[in-house]
């Protein structure tokens, strides 16, 4: 993922937006008012409709995304992380 302008969200400890509590994050007030003023918010949420991320993107949850992909028909695609690709299995 790249964007041309940083995000509004560079710089802060990133458990902030994959933290939850019973699948509900404690700060989710504080990080829409972040995405908010991002200016690569449509990207970010491009990319969080696209991919089947977890954690807050684009000011949205896991729940929202979910009915939005289902509302316009779009499947996302499951990312794996780079740890599985650099694994020493040989």
């Amino acid at each position: 993922m790249r964007f041309s302008d940083r995000p509004a969200c560079d710089g802060i400890d990133t458990e902030l937006f994959f933290s939850e509590d019973r699948g509900k994050h404690t700060h989710f007030a504080y990080i829409k008012r972040i995405c908010d003023t991002c200016p690569v918010l449509t990207e970010c949420f491009d990319y969080a409709i696209d991919n089947l991320v977890h954690g807050i993107w684009a000011g949205t949850n896991k729940k929202e995304r979910d009915k939005y992909r289902s509302k316009h028909g779009i499947i996302g695609k499951t990312v794996v992380p780079i740890s599985v690709f650099n694994s020493n299995y040989e």
